[in-house]
């Protein structure tokens, strides 16, 4: 499964094998991906360091096994993302949308580059 981090770059979220591509696997996929991605508000929607660091024990103890790279490296890249939560959550939300945004330019960037 991939994903785009904020910098643009591509990554793989998880690796599944299944017997095969079936629409099922997909739908199973999807619905992990929803719920995990729901658990993670609870991450960036925390109020402070501490509460954010609590909801990714959760999500390590929920996901943890099922998507490990996904959530050791949110673990890894704490200390970057702890400065984050040093501000109002009003700022965090212009942080978070114009994150988004300047991602989602990358990401078009790439759509429009010619295949090699």
């Amino acid at each position: 499964m991939p994903g785009v981090t904020t910098e643009g770059n591509k990554e793989i979220l998880s690796i599944t094998v299944g017997a095969n591509e079936s629409s099922k696997l997909w739908r199973g996929m999807l619905s992990d991906l929803k719920k995990f991605s729901s658990d993670f508000k609870a991450v960036y929607n925390a109020p402070n360091e501490k509460a954010a660091l609590d909801a990714l024990a959760d999500i390590l103890e929920k996901w943890g096994r099922k998507y490990p790279y996904a959530v050791s490296n949110w673990e890894n890249n704490w200390e970057d993302v702890s400065s984050f939560f040093q501000f109002p959550d009003e700022v965090r939300r212009i942080m978070s949308e114009k994150m988004l945004y300047l991602a989602s330019l990358n990401v078009v960037k790439k759509w429009i580059q010619r295949s090699r």
